[in-house]
């Protein structure tokens, strides 16, 4: 795919047609010229069709060369939009509908010391979980970052009207120790999308207890190295799409935690893997049980049901429908059953372990 990565803009009608393989950080910087961006992520380096598949011209089981949109092939474009890759067909391009690229994003942090990190951890989790507190609009992000050496949370603005933002700020640092360092910089939507580089997720209904918190910060302070645990806030526009509009289930959660781990080398890996167990053991049973299919995990039990909650009917049908033979097979296919062996899900994702969890009202 790497070889396709022809990146056309139409800024008359405000589309754009990507080959699958042209990565986000080029897309970004061509939209832009135009003023226009994409609903994309932060992971520059990657490849389209990795990053999020959706309608477009694509290569059957059959060989054959087919468009795919809302009337042509329908079932397999509701597929393909939140279902993962590598499977039903082999997406060769995409057209996708622009936006207007933000004028300018805000980006507000506040960083504690270890001592601190359960207080700012329940805080972010009220602001999410009591609409009686908060009610963002879709102009503003809400970021957590935990690891061994500090706690931060990051308030990201899209939007022209600085009112918001500044009272999440506000509502943020109320009943908190002071931070003991701040930051508050604007930088243009290109400058922002570059520097925002990442990986993502793990996913909850219901807010971490204070019991799991206990739990987690001790076993985080226990271990020989690093990890590190990014929350990102999952509502606002997602939500409001029907979970069955798309193959992608998870629409209803409040926030995602992402938990990465370094290992220096093979030896090292082993121990890393079983302090990132311990670690996310901590918090799993007040997690959905949930995860995003983009991070697939080799060891994840009942991984069609993880993966694809409600769905997991209508994605078997449809695969049986474009590809009986199950040409497009590995691992991960769908399929009426899987045995997944039981051991708690890491997703491995270049020189990382990544798992992804999340949590909702």
């Amino acid at each position: 795919m790497e070889a396709i990565n022809y990146i056309r803009i139409n800024q008359y009608d405000g589309t754009g047609t990507f080959g699958a393989g042209a990565r986000i950080g080029p897309i970004y910087y061509r939209t832009y010229q135009y003023n226009y961006t994409i609903n994309a992520g932060s992971c520059a380096w990657m490849g389209l069709a990795d990053h999020a598949l959706g309608g477009g011209l694509a290569v059957n089981a059959q060989g054959e060369l087919i468009t795919i949109n809302k009337t042509h092939e329908p079932e397999l474009y509701w597929a393909l939009r939140g279902s993962g890759g590598g499977l039903f067909v082999i997406v060769t391009e995409f057209k996708i509908r622009l936006v207007k690229a933000p004028p300018l994003a805000r980006r507000f942090s506040s960083i504690w010391y270890p001592i601190a990190t359960k207080l700012v951890m329940q805080r972010y989790q009220s602001l999410l979980f009591d609409d009686k507190i908060s009610n963002f609009s879709n102009n503003l992000v809400l970021a957590m970052g935990v690891s061994k050496t500090h706690v931060e949370i990051s308030i990201l603005y899209f939007g022209i009207e600085f009112d918001e933002f500044n009272k999440t700020i506000s509502l943020l640092l109320t009943t908190l120790p002071t931070p003991n360092r701040t930051d508050l910089y604007e930088q243009d939507w290109l400058t922002f999308v570059y520097k925002s580089s990442g990986i993502d997720d793990d996913s909850g209904d219901k807010p971490i207890s204070s019991h799991s918190l206990d739990k987690f910060i001790d076993r985080l302070a226990s271990g020989d190295g690093q990890i590190n645990m990014g929350f990102n806030s999952w509502d606002g526009y997602l939500s409001t799409i029907p979970a069955d509009e798309t193959a992608f289930p998870h629409r209803h959660f409040k926030f995602g935690i992402q938990f990465t781990v370094y290992p220096n080398n093979e030896q090292h890996e082993q121990q890393q893997m079983n302090w990132l167990n311990q670690v996310y053991l901590a918090i799993y049973n007040d997690s959905t049980k949930y995860s995003y299919v983009n991070y697939i995990d080799r060891d994840v039990p009942n991984w069609m049901n993880v993966y694809y909650h409600t769905h997991q009917q209508r994605l078997i049908n449809i695969q049986h429908m474009y590809d009986k033979n199950n040409r497009f097979y590995f691992e991960k296919t769908i399929e009426e059953s899987n045995r997944g062996n039981q051991h708690i899900f890491l997703n491995f994702y270049l020189a990382s372990f990544v798992v992804v969890v999340f949590f909702i009202v």
